[in-house]
Order: C-alpha cells, then sequence, then structure tokens
C-alpha cells in the first residue's frame, strides 16, 4: 500500500494479532502433519520470542518441509517429524529478512472490494467464475479480495519469476546526482499491458486465465502506492533506494523504512484482514472519497499516467520526510490521506477496466 482504524480484533480461541490472523489463514492447505509444530498463535508466538522469528520466515520454512518430505517421500524415506522440525526451524535461522512486496494484505483486499462492488453484472459474473477456477487450486481462494492478495503469496514462497511486475524503479534525484536507468525490461507497466489480452480472452486456458486475473488486479493496485513506481537517487545511494526500502526513518518510535510505512497505508492498512474488516474499510473508504470527488481523474486509466501520478506523490508528500529522522505527526496525517484516496481511486480504476474487458 491514511487514517480512519477499523478496531475490531479477529477472535478465535485466544486473541489473535492481526499478523498472526494471517499466518494461520497461510498454513490452510498444508498436511496437517506438516504444520502442527507452527499452528496456533501461541505456537507463533513463542517461536517469534526472540525478535527475529518472523511469521513470514516461519511459513517459509513450511512451504520448504512440505517440499522436502515429497522429496524424501518419493526416495522411500520415512523421515520423522523431530528431524523434520529440526530442518525447519535451520531454515528459518538462515533467512534474511524479507523485503517488502506492496501493499499489504489488507490494502489489497480493499482495493479489490471497491472494485468488485463498482463492477457491471456481466464483469462481476466472470470476477465470479474465475475465482471459482483459483479456488480449485487453492482453497483459501474465496473471493475476489483474496484474489487480489495471492500474487504476493507466491513471492513468499520465494518463487521471483515474477518479482519485477510488481514495480518499476522510475529515478529521480533532488541532490542533482546523475540518474542511472535502474528499470528492469520486465517491469510493472510492462507486465499490466502483456495481460491485457489473456484477461480478455474468453477462449484462454480458465486456469491460467485466472491465475492472470490475479496479477493484472494486484499490480494495477500496486502502481497506486507511489513507491512501486519510482525509485529516489543521492550522493549516498547512486543507484537509488530501491522504493524506498533503503530510506530509513524513525516511525512510532522504531526505526523502519518508507516502504513498508507506505505498504501499510501509513497506518491505514493495520488491522486484520478478515471479510468484516475489509468489507468494513472498503465501505468507508469508498462513501468518503466518492467517484466524483477525483473528477476527470477517475477516467485516466493509462498505467503511465499512474506512475507520472506516483512521481508527483513521492516528490511531493512521501519523501517530504527527513532520511534518519523521526517522522511527524503532521506526515502522518498527510500521508493516510494520500493512501486512502490513492487505494481509493485504484479500486474505482480497476473496476472501469475490468468492466472494460470482461464485460460482454
Amino acid at each position: 500500500m491514511l487514517r480512519m482504524r477499523v478496531s475490531r480484533e479477529h477472535h478465535c480461541e485466544e486473541a489473535v494479532r492481526p499478523e498472526e490472523a494471517r499466518f494461520l489463514r497461510r498454513l490452510e492447505g498444508f498436511p496437517k502433519s506438516l504444520i502442527e509444530p507452527f499452528e496456533t498463535a501461541q505456537k507463533a508466538r513463542l517461536l517469534r520470542a526472540n525478535g527475529f522469528l518472523t511469521l513470514n520466515n516461519i511459513t517459509l520454512a513450511i512451504n520448504s518441509r512440505y517440499r522436502y518430505s515429497q522429496l524424501n517421500k518419493s526416495k522411500g524415506d520415512n523421515m520423522n517429524r523431530n528431524r523434520m522440525l529440526f530442518s525447519s526451524l535451520f531454515i528459518i535461522f538462515s533467512l534474511f529478512p524479507i523485503i517488502n512486496f506492496s501493499w499489504n494484505a489488507t490494502g489489497h483486499k480493499v482495493i479489490a472490494k471497491i472494485a468488485y462492488d463498482h463492477l457491471n453484472p456481466d464483469a462481476r459474473n466472470t470476477v465470479d467464475s474465475l475465482v471459482h477456477d483459483m479456488n480449485q487450486q487453492y482453497p483459501y481462494i474465496k473471493n475476489f479480495s483474496d484474489l487480489a492478495v495471492w500474487p504476493d503469496l507466491i513471492r513468499r514462497q520465494k518463487i521471483e519469476t515474477y518479482a519485477h511486475w510488481h514495480y518499476i524503479d522510475i529515478p529521480f534525484s533532488t541532490d542533482g546526482t546523475r540518474l542511472k536507468n535502474v528499470m528492469t525490461t520486465d517491469n510493472a507497466l510492462w507486465a499490466v499491458n502483456k495481460m491485457l489480452p489473456i484477461v480478455k480472452n474468453k477462449k484462454a486456458n480458465r486456469y491460467e486465465r485466472s491465475r492472470f486475473l490475479a496479477f493484472y488486479s494486484h499490480i494495477v493496485s500496486d502502481l497506486h502506492q507511489p513507491l512501486h513506481t519510482v525509485t529516489y537517487v543521492s550522493e549516498e545511494m547512486k543507484n537509488g533506494d530501491r522504493g524506498g526500502n533503503a530510506y530509513h526513518v524513525v516511525y512510532r518510535n522504531k526505526k523502519d523504512n518508507l516502504h513498508h510505512i507506505w505498504d501499510n497505508g501509513v497506518g491505514v492498512f493495520e488491522i486484520s484482514d478478515t471479510n468484516e474488516n475489509i468489507e468494513h474499510l472498503a465501505n468507508q473508504l469508498a462513501a468518503q472519497y466518492s467517484e466524483d470527488s477525483f473528477g476527470e481523474k477517475i477516467n485516466q486509466l493509462k498505467p503511465s499516467d499512474w506512475t507520472t501520478e506516483g512521481m508527483l506523490n513521492a516528490k511531493r508528500y512521501v519523501y517530504a520526510t527527513p532520511i534518519g529522522e523521526v517522522v511527524s505527526d503532521d506526515y502522518i496525517q498527510k500521508g493516510k490521506s494520500i493512501a486512502e484516496q490513492q487505494a481509493v481511486i485504484a479500486g474505482y480504476r480497476l473496476a472501469k477496466l475490468l468492466n472494460q474487458l470482461l464485460g460482454s
């Protein structure tokens, strides 16, 4: 992925923190024998007690356990659970910190919900059908909002083939440092344009079409997060700050980077991604920012226009907080407003595009 907080917690047998609720949902679909050491929020908390075990890393370990168990199963090796758990923990301890990906799950789901609520009947029927097809392969995908998050979930499984599709590093500088072309060719602009004919093609394999709908919806959203469109170049960072990942500040009394802050909508999307929360926040933001409030901007449907918009937001607002310093309350309030507007207009624009692509 800025403040209207939805203060509803997801509850099960114990109070579950937002990030833990997301973690538990990631376990769906794995064989029970592989997830028993990690399957409750309480156990996850214990594993994270030292502060450097993350829920993402635990999920990666489970994926690795699964692949390893399948490999050894084919060889007839009956590895016991303790040895498998040891290998999982080894993998966890050996992992490096994970780079931030895009609007967090809540942000992507809110954008998708706003878009879904503005689809025409034909487009909605097609989306529902493609979501159903995706559900056959990924049972946790039950609606369009779930589908929109899938591209980030496969990245967390270390499937990096599509990693560059999520952003485009258009360089800019404020201190006169010479700019380099650090953009990859398979960037977000390239990807979103390549996907158009596949999403539209009614004769395409429905399973492949559902995957490309997931990518298309996700990347349209990513291009509305300003730090997925730029990289800041300076004398200290001549190759750019990787969309704010290397631009560190102090946020809420902790060291953080701009990319992570804006992925969370400067606080707007720091709630659990339950269906109730997603619907509540999507309705709240859509009521606050109507389609008419954006004027003609709502009809700017060319991805290149969104990168221009992202660059303007980056220069005017995102990088308005000095590197290494404490983020001010005024910056946070302005940031929340920008992030809210970017999320809502992303939803409206995505709906318009899907109505064109999927409507009869």
